[in-house]
């Protein structure tokens, strides 16, 4: 049974696809603990020039590294969306979505790097995809809901003043 998944290319490319989410995901957690690093050198000036610019120079060689690493993760995508409908591989199996460099370091959390189902069919009661995960109008409209809901906050705010 082993040697058979072994074997099995959609199964090795999710592998592979979880490998990449996951470094990604460590080395945003990083970049994030360095920049902090670095605010907090700012604005309390305790760490001196050597140590300030040790910093900033590591910040900088990890985003070639996030950006090589989004790459390599949205060419796994790729091939997985090709292996999609071939050698028995349901035509709707669920591929996460690619990912964007685009507000990738503000680490806002609807941002796609943080869906934390990675394609495996039994994450998902009956074999079904929720619509909230697999339709992006659907994700859009919970984000508009969203701030509709802060909005009417925010008016209940300004009126109570």
């Amino acid at each position: 049974e082993l040697s058979q998944l072994k074997r099995d290319k959609w199964v090795n490319v999710q592998l592979n696809l979880c490998v990449l989410w996951e470094q990604l995901l460590r080395k945003l957690r990083v970049r994030k603990f360095e920049l902090a690093t670095l605010d907090c050198a700012n604005s309390s000036h305790t760490l001196d020039q050597k140590t300030k610019a040790h910093v900033e120079k590591a910040v900088k060689s990890q985003s070639g590294g996030i950006e090589a690493m989004v790459k390599k993760y949205n060419a796994k995508l790729k091939e997985l969306v090709a292996l999609q409908g071939k050698g028995g591989i349901w035509r709707g199996a669920y591929v996460p979505p690619m990912l964007t460099m685009e507000g990738l370091y503000q680490l806002d959390v609807d941002q796609d790097i943080w869906e934390d189902s990675r394609g495996d069919i039994a994450d998902f009661p009956d074999g079904i995809v929720p619509p909230w995960l697999a339709d992006p109008s659907v994700k859009e409209g919970i984000q508009l809901s969203q701030e509709i809901a802060n909005c009417c906050q925010e008016l209940e705010r300004c009126k109570a003043e």
